[in-house]
């Protein structure tokens, strides 16, 4: 089990104003950043929204409760395995800060 704050994270808006990026180093190897879309009270895990020039697009969520990043709980569960991660990729959770 690791702490979420000891793998660099920051959250950065996307362009559109409608979610946030988490970015966070591979809890695997520390060797790649990850990337999610989040949003704070979603009913799902898709969205439908537009891209800044006006066309749509529907992206994946995850939902996130908590009051800053290093107690946040995201669900579902993340998984980046044989997404060409040259480490395999990782699956796991991120549960009032910690990965697990």
């Amino acid at each position: 089990m690791a702490d979420l704050m000891d793998l660099r994270p920051r959250l950065v808006e996307d362009a559109s104003k409608l979610f946030h990026a988490l970015i966070f180093l591979c809890p695997k190897c520390r060797g790649h950043e990850i990337s999610i879309n989040i949003w704070r009270g979603t009913p799902s895990n898709t969205q439908i929204g537009e891209h800044p020039d006006g066309t749509p697009r529907i992206f994946r969520l995850w939902n996130v409760v908590g009051e800053c990043v290093n107690n946040f709980t995201i669900t579902p569960s993340i998984a980046r395995e044989n997404c060409g991660d040259k480490c395999g990729g990782w699956h796991g959770f991120i549960t009032d800060g910690e990965i697990r």
